[in-house]
């Protein structure tokens, strides 16, 4: 009987130190990104009969369990890709949206130092001045219109290194996953009774790094394996093996990149609208919906511009009788970026209508200066408006799709954050209450001892009985 309780006070203290092995791991990882707390799974070890009844023999220790809760990382996981893929998609509206708004930088005020040069114009239609005064200003026109076209390139070009970037992060992402497959495959074995917890938590937090760059399905396999899905289903991880993107010029359009899926030595291109959710979403859903329809409207602003503004000029004369000819240069293949003053000298101007030479003749510079007021059909816009209304339209569209990525993204925030304290709720470590375990593991420890000790003593009387 003394060795049957010896071994049961051995039982007893091997789990009061686990258990205090285990609290303590939990409290050194409490700040751990992605750490799950665990716990010690006891079980009554089998009691043993001797004939006037069952005696117990101690504990054992059946695990050590991680506390999560795969519903519960899900929703993490989705509302993460969602708020990721909003973030991102209004840091890069910001950029577009203070550039259009900026009341002193806009193509607005510029627009309208154009015309106010053009009425000054039409008030001294022979001065030099006035008409050097008309051409700085269509310059200064001209030099708006290049620049905001400029910036545009320049979004774009970011928007391509961004692409580059998060395709490069997403591989990285399911390279190490599939590494996690093999090597938490090899640790549990086929029963998969013995699961490595910390390596749960470390694949379960890549996944979620994984989800802030692109949604994400993940499927649990036999084994403990997680295949990892994209798009329409494509594989991004299946068990131990790993498939790569690549980020590539479109066909027909290199000044833009599209992401494909590599197979092997062959690349296949995917949808845009099948990325949808996390960084690279947010980029596609930018390029898509507000940087391509900007940038071409700005480049149909610059063309109608071009087109109204020529056709009048040519219907009159410069101060040397000569009908006038184009006033400004546009190439539609081009955009913006090719909006030029084609005239540079003064004397081409064609202020006064055609007929006999007549000195202050402003007839035409009066038609040109209406242009500014009247309504014109632009290109892309049902409606004729004028030349600023249709920059207020564009001013709008973005304006507005801003606001409402702030509003729906700090939505999505508060949805996230919700959803990870949830799962915090269950998963994370509540250093009280392990505080609290700590010292019932040190009492079960010290009980234990205790128990050793008496046996110890028990052992001692017998011993002695035989002297």
């Amino acid at each position: 009987m003394a060795s049957s309780i010896l071994s049961v006070g051995q039982s007893a203290l091997a789990a009061a130190q686990v258990g205090i092995s285990t609290t303590g791991h939990n409290i050194a990882n409490a700040s751990t990104p992605g750490y799950s707390r665990q716990v010690v799974i006891q079980n009554t070890a089998t009691a043993q009969n001797f004939g006037y009844g069952f005696v117990g023999q101690g504990t054992e220790i059946s695990s050590v369990k991680r506390i999560y809760n795969d519903y519960l990382g899900d929703q993490v996981n989705s509302a993460q890709s969602s708020y990721s893929g909003l973030s991102t998609y209004y840091n890069q509206i910001k950029q577009i949206d203070n550039m259009l708004g900026d009341s002193s930088a806009g193509l607005s005020p510029v627009i309208q130092d154009f015309f106010k040069g053009i009425n000054d114009l039409a008030a001294n239609p022979s001065a030099v001045a006035s008409r050097q005064a008309t051409l700085s200003s269509a310059q200064a026109l001209a030099s708006s219109f290049q620049s905001m076209d400029g910036r545009f390139d320049e979004i774009r070009q970011g928007v391509n290194q961004e692409i580059a970037g998060t395709v490069d992060t997403i591989n990285s992402y399911a390279k190490q996953i599939a590494e996690l497959n093999a090597t938490i495959g090899k640790l549990q074995g086929a029963t998969g009774s013995n699961v490595p917890n910390d390596l749960y938590d470390q694949r379960d937090q890549l996944v979620q790094d994984l989800s802030k760059e692109i949604k994400t399905t993940v499927v649990k396999q036999d084994g403990g394996n997680y295949s990892v899905y994209i798009g329409n289903g494509q594989a991004l991880v299946v068990g131990t093996q790993s498939y790569g993107l690549t980020a590539t010029g479109k066909t027909g359009d290199l000044q833009n990149l599209e992401v494909s899926y590599q197979l092997g030595a062959n690349t296949v291109p995917l949808a845009e609208s099948s990325l949808n959710g996390g960084k690279l979403g947010g980029l596609f859903d930018f390029r898509s919906q507000i940087l391509d329809p900007a940038q071409k409207a700005l480049g149909n602003l610059a063309e109608s511009v071009t087109t109204t503004f020529n056709t009048q000029h040519e219907l009159g004369q410069d101060l040397n009788g000569i009908p006038g000819g184009a006033f400004f240069a546009f190439d539609p293949t081009k955009g913006a970026k090719s909006f030029s003053v084609v005239i540079t000298d003064t004397s081409k101007i064609a202020a006064g209508a055609i007929g006999p030479i007549a000195i202050g003749d402003n007839r035409n510079a009066l038609l040109l200066a209406g242009l500014q007021t009247s309504n014109h059909a632009i290109v892309g816009i049902n409606t004729d408006t004028t030349f600023q209304g249709a920059y207020s339209q564009l001013v709008s569209l973005v304006g507005n799709k801003t606001r409402e990525l702030q509003v729906t993204g700090e939505s999505e925030k508060q949805r996230l954050s919700l959803v990870v304290q949830s799962q915090q709720s269950v998963s994370g470590v509540n250093l009280d209450e392990e505080a609290s375990n700590l010292l019932r593991y040190q009492q079960a420890y010290q009980a234990a001892g205790k128990v050793m000790q008496i046996a110890s003593d028990m052992f001692d009387v017998l011993l002695s009985l035989g002297r």
